[in-house]
């Protein structure tokens, strides 16, 4: 790969907000138009190598966007050759973006190097990292030109997710790459020690001294041991399968926030939205860590935050992603909505004691999951809006559910179900590996939530670690689904590789 490093820039024309970061480690430079457009320039010397089938052009974002208008970046040569458009929208920082060149226009990048520029009206709203962490993976995030990969896609996929490569804001989003790498590390074989290696390094990231934890949340603010709410619990569920000192803060400061939520809810009925996600991102890990542990209060206000979304957003047919506090309903039969309120379940069940588990959960997970495997699906995967195939297929909801799918058969759940209708996790896992990029990344996934629906409902789709992160989770649970489970269904789709 060959690295660009900045030459001229923008970067003091457009400070930071007060409050605000770039994620530990890592620099981010703005990208404005005209004589504050940004320049980047190759190493010295290099030379492109040699009968290459193409090549990419990559960045990452460096810093989390929002705004309601879409922010382009144009990507020119030094001598003004234009070479394509980033169609950047509503992005979170580490969002990969990549061009395709030619041979003749990567010579021309490389010869004379590469000019970034903005919109008038979006000046420094795009920042990019520009320097990273000397971490293995943590250079996939800086402006690069290289070969189009040609090995397995698959086997590009788990070098990109066994690495930093696969970094997300520390949110629901680092907590699905997480969930995908400790399903991976589940088993005793080479994939599995690169998954543990990995689940680790990302720990080291954003918890550097095993106490303090130090990160940006989705807005680009600097946390420190502190759970800036519900959707930041997910990363924590990891932590059961690494060593655990029940005194760790960090495990302190989710409790804290999840007993605080559950008390809320209860005195203050009217206070927050309830969403599905709480259920994935905040009632499993709380499950889980006070099973692992032994914390009554975990439990108790994991148990809750389910029972009390079940009859909010569950209606026949109609499964609502949040209900706010005004008594509206938005993102209605949306397909990450309809995962986050399944996995939530079905992974949180995984841990109650035999029988211990609420037979509400498992009656509304069967009920979730009739009427889902009887929504349409376009080429195997769900659509973006699971009723409205007009919406598009959408890879990260459709690995989720399916993933919650597989979780529930693991628990002697559906056993009612026809094998036809449980067929479709392996569609689902085969139809998302169809999306995986020449360099791994996955594809296909709908723009994270910032745009209401009308940025969900428009075909807009991204390459994103944290789909990544639910294909590995679904991956990874079908590696250990015995057939016989599923009436003689076959789950050996997936290469074996070390």
């Amino acid at each position: 790969m060959i690295f660009f490093r900045p030459s001229s820039g923008p970067a003091s024309s457009f400070p930071l907000p007060e409050g605000h970061a770039i994620h530990p480690g890592f620099t981010a430079t703005p990208i404005g138009c005209g004589p504050n457009a940004l320049r980047l320039t190759p190493p010295r010397g290099t030379a492109l190598p040699a009968a290459a089938n193409g090549f990419r052009l990559a960045i990452a974002i460096g810093y989390d966007i929002r705004g309601n208008q879409p922010t382009p970046i144009r990507a020119t040569t030094g001598m003004g050759r234009p070479l394509g458009i980033f169609d950047i929208r509503f992005a979170c920082p580490f969002e990969p973006f990549i061009l395709d060149l030619t041979g003749d226009e990567a010579a021309a990048a490389l010869a004379n190097g590469l000019v970034l520029s903005s919109e008038p009206h979006a000046e420094g709203v795009v920042r990019i990292f520009t320097s990273a962490p000397g971490s293995p993976g943590a250079e996939r995030f800086l402006p690069s030109l290289y070969p189009t990969p040609s090995r397995d896609r698959y086997l590009e996929f788990q070098d990109r997710l066994f690495s930093l490569a696969s970094l997300h804001p520390f949110s629901w989003l680092e907590g699905c790459v997480m969930e995908g790498l400790s399903t991976y590390a589940q088993r005793e074989d080479a994939v599995a020690k690169r998954a543990r290696a990995a689940l680790t390094q990302h720990w080291d990231y954003f918890s550097s001294d095993g106490v303090t934890l130090r990160y940006c949340d989705p807005r680009s603010t600097l946390r420190v041991n502190e759970v800036y709410g519900h959707e930041c619990a997910l990363p924590f569920v990891t932590l059961a399968s690494l060593p655990l000192d029940p005194n760790d803060v960090r495990l302190h400061a989710l409790e804290a926030y999840a007993v605080m939520r559950n008390t809320r809810e209860i005195t203050q009925p009217g206070a927050d939205d309830y969403t599905t996600e709480a259920c994935y991102t905040l009632a499993y890990p709380a499950i889980a860590l006070g099973y692992r542990l032994g914390r009554e209060r975990l439990i108790e206000a994991g148990i809750g935050l389910i029972e009390r979304r079940i009859p909010k957003l569950w209606r026949p047919g109609r499964l609502t992603q949040s209900l706010r506090t005004d008594g509206s309903r938005a993102f209605v039969n949306w397909a990450r909505g309809v995962a986050w309120f399944l996995l939530g379940i079905s992974r949180a069940a995984a841990h109650f004691p035999d029988s211990a588990c609420p037979e509400e959960f498992r009656r509304a997970f069967e009920e979730v999951s009739e009427w889902i495997v009887r929504q349409p699906r376009v080429n195997g995967l769900w659509s973006c809006f699971v009723d409205a195939p007009e919406t598009g297929p959408e890879i990260s909801g459709s690995c989720g559910i399916a993933a919650a799918l597989v979780s529930a058969v693991q628990l002697g759940w559906l056993g009612h179900l026809p094998e036809s209708d449980l067929a479709c996790v392996c569609e689902v896992r085969n139809a998302a590996a169809s999306y995986l990029t020449p360099e791994g990344w996955l594809g296909g996934v709908s723009q994270i939530n910032r745009d209401g629906e009308r940025l969900q409902r428009n075909g807009y789709r991204v390459l994103s670690q944290m789909g990544m992160g639910l294909f590995g989770l679904l991956d990874g649970l079908l590696r250990d689904v015995p057939a016989p489970l599923y009436r003689g269904g076959n789950f050996a789709m997936m290469k074996e590789t070390a």
